[in-house]
């Protein structure tokens, strides 16, 4: 870790990180963007050694302004961008590398309730591919309901404009919003803007 950290600091790709495989990427679902964060306001080593180590219960507790209110929210802003542009990926905090693995358990536990909707998705685009005997399905989406609680309906067609199912989902199904399950949906489904027609 030490090297890999020293050759990012001089601006060199570390050898013993090399940039990751994404199919081998889309197939694990996990992926580590490594960087080094430079911040020249922390302590340095020996004013924490001549303190006596700072411990846990010495570090202040970080107060809310307005300012980390706004990175908060601007964050989540690119995290939907990202999740709508990249099909459905979804960047986590930024954290020490060490904290990667719990980061990782946490997200998996906090979303493990809305993995179902996945499935649904998945087993419906399923279910049409074999109604559509050979033919190419195509699937329209719409974002349905108003304000806090929208929806997604999904409907599938055959290339040729014969309709093969509707599904509905709300957004308490979904791991993501629902405008942004288009980048999701899209890798499994070729997605038309408007329905075909027969």
């Amino acid at each position: 870790m030490r090297r890999i950290l020293t050759e990012l600091a001089e601006r060199r790709e570390p050898r013993d990180l090399p940039p990751g495989d994404t199919d081998d990427l889309v197939r694990s679902g996990f992926g580590v963007l490594v960087g080094l964060r430079i911040d020249w306001n922390l302590a340095i080593w020996d004013e924490i050694a001549a303190a006596g180590r700072l411990t846990e219960e010495d570090e202040p507790e970080a107060e809310e302004t307005p300012e980390t209110r706004a990175q908060a929210k601007a964050i989540e802003a690119r995290r939907g961008r990202v999740a709508a542009e990249t099909g459905g990926s979804v960047p986590l905090d930024l954290v020490p590398l060490a904290e990667t693995g719990d980061v990782i358990a946490t997200f998996l536990d906090e979303t493990a309730g809305q993995v179902s909707g996945l499935d649904q998705i998945r087993d419906f685009i399923a279910e049409t591919e074999d109604q559509a005997e050979g033919a190419e399905v195509v699937c329209h989406p719409a974002i349905t309901g108003q304000g806090l609680d929208p929806g997604l309906e999904l409907v599938a067609y055959t290339v040729a404009g014969r309709p093969l199912g509707v599904m509905a989902l709300q957004a308490s199904d979904l791991p993501a919003p629902p405008d942004a399950m288009r980048g999701i949906i899209g890798g499994w489904a070729r997605l038309v803007p408007v329905p075909p027609r027969g």
